[in-house]
């Protein structure tokens, strides 16, 4: 699995839940992820580590919907932008993500 962020097979991810484990410093999104464009999305885990900052927006300006559009990082703050038009922004040391159908 690639270490940057931007390269992670995100698009049309779905969403399905956000954790915050507040004595560890870290949030997870439970996801369902197409690491294969030709078979179905597997349960995943999207963690990241070392949390110092989480903030989202829900105004769904594009309408409603659960899916990735597009990922991207800048000077260690990971942002995921929603297909609804909201956008997390997540600052943190670093993330990783797991195949949970493994």
């Amino acid at each position: 699995m690639s270490n940057h962020f931007s390269n992670l097979p995100l698009h049309d991810a779905l969403l399905r839940n956000i954790d915050i484990h507040w004595l560890t410093s870290t949030v997870v999104l439970y996801l369902f992820v197409f690491f294969d464009s030709n078979l179905s999305a597997v349960p995943s885990e999207l963690i990241f580590h070392s949390v110092t900052e989480l903030s989202f927006s829900h105004n769904l300006p594009w309408g409603e919907s659960s899916s990735i559009n597009k990922i991207f990082e800048e000077s260690g703050i990971y942002f995921i932008q929603m297909q609804s038009g909201d956008t997390l922004k997540i600052k943190c040391k670093s993330f990783e993500l797991v195949n949970r159908s493994q």
